[in-house]
């Protein structure tokens, strides 16, 4: 049976999907019961029954948590195209919450994987007659390990023999004392004596420093319609740069096409600028973004809550 990243079976990580499901339940965007009718009418012409929307959960992407209707018989002759049906009719869920509520997951996945392997090999060890392997998360035992002073000791001695561990403990601190006028600048020196290592030279933690990745979504508002609130597209970003020549898939879905002219909000007055779809880019970056067809006159009041997001950058061509 195929496994998943989390090294667990599809069978064994059902109850941790279905828990997926319920968390993804409580954060799913409502239903368009409007669209829903609209299809159901479409597929009532040829009798065919459409079931109900169904929430997507197996697929890890960021569909995940939207609801859709699909029926999968052909609709020939219909003036929409006789292609079988299957659509979203609901918005995506928080891009960020839905990253939460799949690390939570494949964390309770990966745990789950290594407590399996730990109850294995305890009983591969039994039947051998051999020491229990030590639980991955198990605290040492204090009687084989010799405690380290309050500054750190090299990790060396972890494995010190009994021997090796008694002349540690033989072993003389010499603490130098500090200039009263330098005690606020650095903490006492400390040599150890009568070992053959050398002084572990004093450093601060090991910090990497990795320039910020760029979003893994670009969030587009447009308003499509006078008076209608607008709609939420969620652009999947794979470059530091969002071309949107290369989304025609997703923008039709809204009825936004790729040789159209629309309007982005440029500032909160509100002022737009009009452009073409297929002339410009934007960075990862600088979303979310709100547009509009060059047709609407009169926008939604949902617009006053967008207007912090007036793009302030220069288009990319």
């Amino acid at each position: 049976m195929p496994k998943h990243v989390s090294g667990l079976s599809t069978a064994k990580r059902e109850p941790f999907v279905k828990l997926y499901k319920k968390r993804l339940l409580e954060y799913a965007e409502p239903i368009d019961y409007e669209r829903v009718a609209y299809w159901h009418q479409r597929c009532k012409r040829f009798n065919h029954k459409l079931p109900k929307p169904t929430l997507q959960f197996r697929q890890d992407n960021l569909y995940d948590g939207c609801y859709y209707i699909r029926c999968d018989l052909t609709h020939t002759g219909d003036i929409q195209g006789s292609r079988k049906l299957f659509e979203w009719v609901s918005q995506p869920v928080d891009p960020m919450q839905l990253l939460r509520l799949r690390d939570e997951r494949l964390a309770q996945e990966t745990q789950h994987a290594l407590d399996e392997e730990y109850r294995s090999s305890q009983l591969v060890s039994s039947r051998k007659g051999s020491v229990k392997a030590p639980h991955p998360y198990a605290r040492p035992d204090s009687s084989k390990v010799v405690r380290a002073p309050p500054l750190t000791i090299p990790h060396l001695l972890r494995d010190t023999t009994t021997a090796q561990a008694s002349s540690v403990q033989a072993m003389k601190v010499r603490v130098q004392p500090v200039a009263p006028a330098t005690a606020r600048a650095r903490s006492p020196s400390i040599e150890f004596m009568g070992v053959g290592w050398s002084r572990p030279k004093a450093r601060s933690p090991s910090i990497e420093v990795v320039p910020e990745p760029h979003p893994r979504v670009f969030i587009i508002w447009f308003f499509a319609h006078d008076s209608l609130p607008p709609a939420k597209v969620v652009l999947s970003v794979t470059a530091p740069v969002v071309m949107l020549r290369g989304y025609d898939s997703d923008l039709e879905r809204v009825g936004i096409k790729i040789g159209d002219s629309i309007e982005i909000l440029t500032s909160s007055k509100p002022d737009w600028t009009t452009v073409r779809v297929c002339d410009v880019s934007f960075r990862a970056h600088d979303g979310p973004l709100v547009v509009s067809a060059a047709h609407v006159k009169k926008h939604h009041d949902s617009l006053r809550g967008l207007l912090a997001h007036a793009y302030a950058g220069s288009l990319l061509k």
